[in-house]
């Protein structure tokens, strides 16, 4: 098994990835789908100049500090106008400013008087002050979004506010999961001697509903390599990305490599200089099926997922790449902290000061105390842990 380090095996995924093709959706089922137009402002925005606080409208003035209310405007209500600087509209937030104001003064800075307003002592006006221009937010024409963006809340609200009701995305990607070893039994069963409940394939789905995916399927082939190929072979013509765990390794069930290799997947790398999950494959068929083998050990199949399989569906969607934050370690923490000759995913949690405190584990086999961690700082080997920033995978 000749390792590479963590960077070529990335890079190598991304340049097998092939991109999906695109579809046409409405906008209620977009989310999670990657935009593959920009999205364009169908008007100004605002709109119009828009009125920011309740109060009222007036035409600035250094020399006039009560008004005549000659009218009241709601938001939605048509834009009303003023013909003196001595007149007002009274105004609601979200509102046109009326045609001959240019000055909003919210209510807490006036007084009420019998047929309008009075400007208290202690209030300061500037001119055009709570307005919201014009097309101060976007020109008509112009993209608020560029593509290759994963369509979140924010961005499906941006949808909804220019009317785009129709989508370009790419499509959904099909994923299968295979479980390999007999010693998994389903979470809802009794686990006898030897035995353990299977956890890597609800470990995988929660990171897919996470991008707002799911698994086609959920399978497990306990040791049986016939039939893990019999099943594989049956997925290449429907799936785009197969998932397994376990069986990867040098041990004499560690069939996956070789299965795959005999049904024409193509290996892409088989083995990372990392720690955990070094014995990590992955593969590629010739009419572009990716196939990702995760280590069957529980922390090793969460690492290897959160950065592998995410960054081969990032490739799959055709949308930007994850942003890393490259944060430091705590002070006192790092001291302890040991590095051979392997890159690191170490888990962390992240303090209130925006450093990484290394969690302690008994093993890579040890689940449990990953429970306290907020993600995973990369540590290449050899690096000086008190004098740099590291990158950080939040889960």
């Amino acid at each position: 098994m000749q390792k590479i380090s963590v960077p070529e095996a990335l890079q190598i995924l991304r340049n097998s990835v092939s991109n999906l093709e695109t579809e046409k959706v409405s906008l209620d089922s977009a989310l999670g789908r990657v935009l593959k137009e920009p999205l364009l402002a169908d008007q100004d925005y605002p709109p119009f100049d828009r009125v920011m606080m309740d109060g009222i409208a007036v035409k600035f003035s250094d020399n006039v500090s009560s008004w005549k209310i000659t009218g009241t405007q709601f938001a939605g209500d048509s834009q009303q106008s003023v013909g003196s600087e001595n007149d007002c509209i009274k105004v609601m937030t979200g509102s046109p400013l009326p045609s001959g104001t240019d000055t909003v003064i919210p209510k807490e800075d006036l007084n009420r008087s019998p047929d309008g307003f009075q400007l208290l002592d202690s209030a300061e006006v500037e001119f055009k002050q709570f307005v919201h221009p014009r097309a101060s937010d976007a020109k008509a024409g112009s993209a608020i979004f560029e593509k290759n963006q994963p369509i979140d809340a924010k961005l499906a609200a941006a949808c909804a506010s220019v009317g785009a009701n129709q989508l370009t995305v790419t499509r959904f990607p099909k994923i299968a999961f295979i479980a390999t070893g007999k010693e998994l039994v389903k979470s809802n069963e009794a686990p006898a001697d030897a035995q353990i409940r299977s956890s890597n394939d609800q470990a995988i789905e929660g990171m897919l509903h996470s991008l707002y995916l799911n698994l086609d399927q959920n399978l497990s082939v306990g040791d049986d390599a016939d039939k893990f190929t019999e099943i594989i072979e049956r997925m290449i013509e429907t799936h785009d990305l197969i998932i397994t765990s376990g069986g990867v390794s040098m041990g004499d069930a560690d069939f996956v490599p070789d299965r795959a290799k005999k049904v024409g997947f193509e290996t892409l790398f088989h083995g990372v200089k990392q720690k955990p999950g070094g014995p990590l494959f992955a593969s590629k068929h010739t009419n572009g099926t990716i196939l990702i083998g995760l280590p069957g050990n529980p922390m090793s199949c969460l690492v290897c997922g959160r950065i592998y399989v995410k960054t081969a569906i990032e490739c799959l969607l055709h949308s930007e790449t994850e942003k890393r934050m490259k944060l430091p370690f705590d002070k006192e923490s790092s001291r302890s902290i040991s590095l051979k000759h392997k890159a690191h995913f170490i888990p962390v949690k992240l303090t209130e000061h925006s450093t990484l405190l290394p969690i302690s584990i008994n093993t890579s086999g040890d689940w449990i105390s990953v429970l306290r961690s907020d993600g995973l700082a990369l540590v290449d080997a050899g690096c000086e842990i008190s004098d740099s920033n590291f990158p950080f995978f939040p889960w």
